[in-house]
């Protein structure tokens, strides 16, 4: 199964160091694969490092979350 998402980040900081790694550690606990694409940069949802790359910034709506093989470990 694979889901896709449209996100908008509210925080006025944009995805910073602190919100990047709760949704790293979220996204630890699926077995299948998250991406994180930004105007078509992919990145690893699991890789802090990558989605501090993207630098998203506050009302980024092109921002699409992927993911795959969905179940929690």
């Amino acid at each position: 199964m694979s889901l896709s998402k449209d996100l908008t980040v509210k925080a006025s900081v944009g995805l910073h160091a602190r919100p990047a790694a709760e949704f790293v550690k979220l996204a630890q606990q699926f077995n299948g694969t998250v991406t994180i694409d930004k105007n078509g940069n992919e990145v690893d949802g699991k890789s802090m490092i990558g989605i501090l790359k993207l630098a998203i910034k506050q009302d980024r709506k092109s921002t699409r979350l992927n993911s795959s093989h969905s179940s929690v470990s």
